[in-house]
């Protein structure tokens, strides 16, 4: 008996944009018939746990699956991350499903996909090839690419589908080894490790700079920009004379933007290690760049929060600025008119009118800006952050990113000390747990009076270099890193006071 609700299909496309999920779902279920036990295979090079997940549950709908086999490339799992993958299957074991995930383990890159469905009892199914990652632009995206999709029921060609595949499965290795590399394993090492981070890069934006208004000097200003006058006035650094009329209420945004976001105040920059493509810091310490943009609540209440303390010092802000900006016009005369058409004329009798009606659009203006949801996220955040992609055409690269990191994690620890005790400290972490290594990590590094109060993040790196072993990096975390920081900042604090005051001391001595 066919499987209800199922069309028949008598396409004789090949090329397809639109609706390519549907027309999978289609084709695995075209020539299926009721049966309680179906096996699913899904064979991709790129590859999205929620464009799997869509079409899983789909199917689902019309059938029920026992077993779920993956093939992806090595690559692509890496890049998803061990974690995310074995979160994935627990749940779906917790929904009594078979599954088995395995990845490319050969020096190529594993480009194929097709896709398969069919009843261990009735040997009956359904095979799709074609160029279709299994990912949102590949097959859920109702707009993706153009892609191949082919669809055969023929039992000998799922039968030899299947035999190939078994045979392939010599260069495969599962899922749980991704992050166990051997000698052969040189580039997905390298890759791997510079995945666990990412590159980061200050934004170029601040409150002074969104929301500061510069004056543009005439000869007579700009002679006279470096006397007691101009310093006075407390303009901004910068070209021209800068100020920010909200200047009253920095202090109180930055104490929204905390509220939004505790990590605020850290100078995540001043942990990293500084490469010539940015600051490369572990993604666990830097999780809260992935969360807060995703909560477009906490934007929304922020933007609300800040809206509401600009409206509150707008009228002092455009009294105060309409007072400077007349004091510079018409009392210091070191600006001109600056393109003010009323003013062009040299009509000073309404001068106050106009430039209150000016101030006020600029004020209104910069207050828009400032809390529009580009500008507010880049502000709350303070770093954007960049990946590397995994291809094998990337090799070049790939090794470049990683000397350059190597080379400035060495120049910040002892590597020598390092290098005299490394083959010791592989003996001691072949007994660790790599998915949980707890204080055993924080064992090793007190057995070899190994100084990470003062560089936990370098000597972490080194370490998972020289072992070819990522668990000194997995077992850093926020919490962790936050702690011995905030530890090893007390102390450098102490010790500037002690200095300070030595000199105080020596000062008066004399």
């Amino acid at each position: 008996m066919k499987l209800p609700g199922v069309s028949m299909i008598s396409t004789h496309n090949f090329f397809f944009q639109k609706d390519k999920q549907q027309l999978l779902v289609d084709f695995l279920l075209h020539g299926n018939v009721i049966d309680e036990k179906y096996h699913l295979i899904l064979v991709s090079c790129y590859f999205n746990l929620e464009s799997t997940n869509t079409i899983i549950q789909v199917l689902q709908k019309k059938i029920s699956l026992c077993k779920i086999s993956i093939y992806i490339d090595r690559g692509e799992a890496i890049c998803i991350g061990l974690d995310k993958i074995n979160d994935w299957i627990k749940n779906k074991h917790s929904n009594n499903i078979e599954i088995s995930f395995k990845v490319n383990n050969s020096s190529s890159l594993f480009h194929a996909k097709a896709y398969c469905l069919f009843s261990d009892t009735s040997k009956k199914g359904s095979l799709v090839v074609g160029s279709a990652n299994l990912t949102g632009r590949g097959l859920t995206d109702n707009n993706g690419n153009i892609e191949i999709l082919y669809n055969t029921q023929d039992e000998s060609d799922i039968e030899n589908f299947c035999n190939d595949l078994k045979i392939l499965e010599n260069d495969f290795i599962d899922v749980s080894k991704i992050n166990k590399f051997v000698a052969d394993d040189d580039y997905y090492f390298k890759y791997a490790l510079i995945q666990l981070g990412c590159f980061v890069e200050t934004n170029d934006i601040t409150i002074n700079a969104v929301l500061q208004h510069t004056y543009n000097f005439n000869k007579k200003g700009k002679e006279e920009s470096r006397t007691d006058k101009y310093k006075q006035k407390g303009f901004l650094e910068g070209n021209g004379a800068s100020k920010n009329y909200f200047q009253g209420i920095n202090e109180d945004i930055e104490t929204i933007f905390i509220k939004y976001n505790n990590t605020y105040n850290i100078d995540w920059g001043k942990y990293s290690i500084r490469t010539k493509f940015g600051h490369w810091i572990p993604k666990k310490i830097l999780g809260y760049l992935d969360e807060i943009p995703k909560e477009k609540q906490k934007i929304k209440e922020c933007q609300n929060s800040i809206s509401s303390d600009l409206k509150s010092c707008f009228t002092k802000s455009k009294e105060d600025m309409v007072e400077e900006w007349r004091e510079l016009l018409m009392d210091d005369r070191w600006v001109d008119h600056q393109n003010i058409t009323s003013l062009e004329e040299k009509n000073y009798n309404n001068i106050i009118d106009i430039l209150t009606q000016e101030t006020e659009k600029f004020l209104k203006d910069k207050m828009e800006y400032f809390v529009s949801e580009s500008c507010l996220e880049k502000l709350l955040l303070r770093y954007e952050t960049f990946n590397i992609s995994f291809d094998f055409a990337n090799q070049d690269e790939i090794n470049t990113f990683f000397e350059n990191l190597k080379d400035n994690c060495v120049k910040s620890i002892n590597s020598d000390k390092v290098d005299k005790k490394i083959d010791a400290i592989k003996e001691d972490i072949k007994n660790i747990n790599d998915e949980k290594p707890g204080d055993k990590v924080l064992e090793i590094f007190n057995k070899y009076n190994l100084d990470i109060n003062t560089n936990i993040l370098n000597y972490c790196l080194y370490l998972s270099i020289k072992c070819q072993n990522l668990i000194f990096l997995n077992w850093l975390d926020t919490d962790r890193f936050i702690k011995i920081q905030e530890e090893l900042d007390k102390k450098n604090k102490a010790k500037k006071d002690r200095e300070k005051a030595t000199r105080k001391t020596d000062t008066r001595s004399k």
